[in-house]
């Protein structure tokens, strides 16, 4: 009957999701990618193959960071348009929320000063609206820990003008902040960017002995990617400041 060839398709979906999900275990990011696009010209309102899909043009801007600036922006900007169909689709979806917040903050980069913290506001609320459906999600919280670290360090100048745009903006401590990547660390253990930012948050707190005890923790963890790499530098340069 009509209901065979959609069957196959949906059939072959789960496959290729299965598949990418077992490699991006690995970080095989080119390969992944490879597996998705066909996939999402095919299923272009299939939220899995969506939230894939602006993951794997996260993963691909995150690779080209410092190498291909011009390439990581055309990647952040086709991400970004993804999570926000995702939002118009599937507005009290996990998924949508959550690439709508990490590929949002990835946008930041290429935007000016004003515009740049009226979005970091507008992260925030997807992340935390995220983080109310599935709370044991390791890397949001890590995003909300590094949005409330922008927040947290934004200058008076800064202030100034997200008061012009909110009235009074929320107030974010280092505690705070602290709290979002500790509890990322308590449900990813091998996180080795988020231990690195648990390290630079004590070192706002002024407690060097725990930012150092984060950064050699973070040493000796998995290193994987290109982007390990750069962070593992970080961490190395970090450490001998504190």
């Amino acid at each position: 009957g009509l209901l065979e060839p959609k069957k196959y398709t949906s059939m072959s979906i789960e496959e290729v999701i299965t598949q990418v999900d077992e490699i991006h275990y690995n970080k095989e990011y080119d390969q992944i990618y490879e597996l998705l696009e066909p996939l999402y010209e095919e299923n272009p309102d299939n939220i899995e193959v969506m939230w894939r899909f602006a993951r794997a043009k996260f993963d691909k801007a995150n690779e080209n960071k410092g190498i291909n600036e011009n390439l990581r922006e055309t990647y952040v900007r086709d991400g970004h348009e993804i999570a926000s169909r995702m939002i118009e689709l599937y507005p009290d979806e996990w998924a949508a929320n959550k690439w709508k917040a990490i590929l949002l903050s990835s946008m930041t980069d290429f935007l000016g000063t004003k515009e740049k913290i009226r979005v970091t506001y507008e992260i925030r609320e997807y992340a935390k609206k995220a983080i109310e459906i599935n709370e044991n999600d390791s890397s949001t919280l890590h995003l909300l820990g590094r949005l409330s670290y922008r927040v947290a360090g934004i200058s008076w100048m800064e202030r100034k003008i997200a008061k012009a745009l909110f009235g009074e903006p929320p107030q974010i401590s280092y505690e705070e902040t602290l709290g979002y990547f500790l509890n990322a660390s308590e449900i990813k253990e091998d996180f080795i960017k988020n231990a690195m930012w648990i390290g630079h948050t004590y070192v706002k707190l002024n407690d060097k002995s725990n930012a150092k005890e984060w950064y050699e923790k973070a040493l000796t963890m998995t290193i994987v990617s290109d982007e390990d790499k750069i962070i593992e530098a970080e961490i190395k340069k970090s450490l001998k400041s504190v």
